[in-house]
């Protein structure tokens, strides 16, 4: 009696999604590549390395809610440390929000409307992975459930870190995606960022994000295809043929059994068989250009700081928040991020930021810029599409031809949201 070969299973992108389901196929049996265009793994958890310190120019942080990463760090005995104190900083004559003036008594009451917005957050159905299954209320623009639900108050302070932080202005994009990013954990952080407290919640890993990746893919053996570009994916009946050549131009043609998707869904069409149904879907996932700079300050206190009014607005160009990545580097490295448009140029960006630092209140100074990384972030659709049933559509063609759908888009954006989510599909339909 022969024994069948375990299926074969092509996983496109090796971003934290990507190798989250390649660990999970692995573990049962399965035998998996994973192909990825750029020379690293870890996709958006990139670390720039500069004098024996690991910068992270994309995913930095981890909170409690960070259960499978910060198990998977265990595992790997990676290390955690916690971050700079954080702070909010007026560039300009414009007061920051009235929050960060509230007395005893109104602090009181902000913490008791902060507990009823995590009491309503639960039942919206937005911890369970993906969003198929969350109410209709919450695919609303998030301005409109707030005011619904009495918290309009609480807009700028949810702004400095949902705009800060690249998910852009959340007024008009469904609630859902703020809900997705406020937890209690973050919420509570942007309380205390605004009124001025430590926030303890947060660590970074020493070695920086990206150190996990390439330390679980060489605990688990996986085999990575690194600066692979694939041509072409034809799903047929019974496999699917993956044509691509590899960083030294050979090509090759292999066929598979299953294809898991974590690559940036909109670009499929580049290299896949889509359907009418995907490329309809995928044509409506939209994206923020995003920027991250490393610079060597002089002169600026070591602390995360929000740029006000920039860190709680649309303004392309500007810095929303720098901060110093590594606690105790004495190479006064600090990280910035800002938004781009059509028009923005990595100049425009460097400049602005060497503006912020050197005027006042700052006043101090940029003496080197180490590098520009530029994203595109915060795969996402508009309230009407979600309202019209975006990812049920999507969720609905899971498993169906041979393939299996993960990543941002349909997780969120944070790395814990995407680990969980890959390995609720891949243990669901492979």
């Amino acid at each position: 009696m022969s024994i069948a070969a375990p299926p074969r299973i092509a996983v496109i992108g090796a971003g934290p999604a990507g190798l989250a389901a390649a660990i999970a196929l692995t573990e049962r049996g399965h035998t998996v590549r994973v192909f990825e265009k750029e020379a690293t793994v870890g996709g958006k958890c990139h670390s720039l390395h500069y004098d024996g310190y690991a910068y992270d120019l994309g995913a930095n942080l981890t909170t409690p809610r960070y259960r499978e990463v910060r198990a998977l760090a265990r595992l790997l005995d990676l290390e955690l440390q916690p971050m700079h104190e954080r702070r909010v900083v007026s560039i300009n004559a414009e007061s920051i929000p009235s929050l960060a003036d509230a007395g005893p008594l109104a602090r009181t009451l902000i913490r008791g409307m902060a507990r009823a917005y995590v009491a309503l957050r639960a039942h919206t159905g937005v911890d369970k992975p993906g969003y198929a299954e969350i109410g209709p209320h919450v695919r609303k623009p998030f301005r409109e459930w707030l005011q619904m639900h009495g918290l309009a108050r609480f807009r700028d302070l949810f702004a400095n870190l949902f705009i800060a932080y690249g998910y852009g202005v959340m007024d008009a994009l469904p609630a859902a995606y703020a809900l997705k990013f406020f937890d209690r954990i973050h919420f509570d952080a942007a309380i205390d960022t605004v009124l001025g407290k430590d926030v303890e919640t947060t660590l970074t890993f020493t070695a920086g994000f990206q150190a996990l990746w390439d330390a679980a893919v060489a605990h688990y053996g996986l085999d990575v295809k690194c600066e692979a570009t694939v041509h072409a994916i034809v799903r047929g009946e019974d496999q699917v043929r993956v044509t691509w050549t590899d960083a030294d131009g050979d090509s090759f043609e292999e066929d598979f059994d299953h294809l898991v998707l974590a690559c940036p869904l909109q670009d499929t069409p580049q290299f896949l068989d889509v359907s009418d149904e995907e490329a309809d879907l995928f044509g409506q996932i939209k994206t923020y250009d995003y920027y991250v700079t490393a610079a060597v300050l002089e002169g600026v206190p070591d602390a995360s700081t929000f740029v006000y009014p920039y860190s709680t607005r649309w303004t392309p160009g500007q810095p929303t928040v720098f901060y110093p990545p590594v606690l105790g580097s004495p190479n006064d490295v600090f990280v910035f991020y800002s938004y781009g448009d059509e028009s923005t140029t990595v100049d425009e960006v460097r400049a602005n930021l060497r503006a912020v630092v050197e005027a006042p209140p700052f006043s101090g100074r940029v003496v080197d810029i180490l590098h520009t990384q530029h994203w595109r972030y915060f795969p996402h659709v508009d309230s009407a599409a979600m309202q019209a049933g975006f990812f049920e559509r999507l969720e609905g063609l899971q498993g169906h031809n041979r393939t299996v759908y993960v990543g941002e888009v349909l997780s969120f954006p944070l790395v814990e949201l995407a680990v969980q989510y890959a390995q609720a599909r891949v243990a669901e339909h492979l």
